[in-house]
């Protein structure tokens, strides 16, 4: 299957890249490192021609979408539940904020089978 697009040039995932990345990022990989990049490059360029820099913008762009639809998500549930809403928001500003656990194994090597 082709990676590029013959309009623009782009990179074009294939469905085996598309189930990789899905499978690395469910697996609560969200900021590889550059090792991991370039492991998860590694794999991928097996099916095709595969930069690093690809790998980067698919995670970079993935978050970002994530983003804008858990935001369109909130706003939405405003406008249908405002007063259920405001009473959670300010039950969320009086508990103590959480971080998300940095994920301590390689998960990208684990997904993949590196």
């Amino acid at each position: 299957m082709p990676r590029c697009s013959s309009v623009h040039g782009n990179q074009m995932e294939t469905g085996t890249d598309l189930e990789i990345y899905m499978e690395v990022y469910k697996g609560g990989l969200r900021n590889p490192s550059a090792g991991q990049i370039h492991q998860i490059t590694a794999h991928l360029s097996s099916f095709g021609k595969l930069q690093g820099k690809n790998v980067f913008y698919w995670f970079q762009n993935h978050k970002a979408r994530d983003k804008q639809r858990l935001k369109k998500k909130k706003l939405l549930m405003v406008k249908q539940h405002p007063q259920s809403c405001c009473y959670y928001a300010s039950l969320s500003s009086q508990m103590p904020a959480t971080r998300q656990g940095s994920v301590t194994v390689d998960a990208a090597a684990l997904i993949i089978g590196l």
